[in-house]
């Protein structure tokens, strides 16, 4: 609970405008979505290198991330 509560009171005083966090707030509902597809293809291929996993992984995450927002971005022009 002290833990909760002093990354509470700190986030009230200090802000961090970063680009790569707002971002990913942005974007929060397709990573947790589309996270598991990078797993699901490197643990089929039997990928054993845990940085090289976790890295390609992330950027496997991260292009379906950016495929997904402009394929429904076209959808929502087309159907509003």
């Amino acid at each position: 609970m002290a833990i909760i509560a002093f990354v509470l009171l700190f986030s009230m005083k200090f802000t961090c405008k970063s680009k790569l966090l707002s971002w990913c707030g942005k974007n929060l509902f397709y990573i947790y979505i589309l996270q598991r597809i990078p797993f699901i293809i490197l643990d089929y291929i039997g990928l054993s290198n845990l940085y090289l996993y976790f890295i390609i992984a992330t950027i496997g995450t991260i292009f379906l991330v950016y495929a997904m927002q402009k394929i429904f971005r076209k959808m929502d022009s087309i159907l509003f």
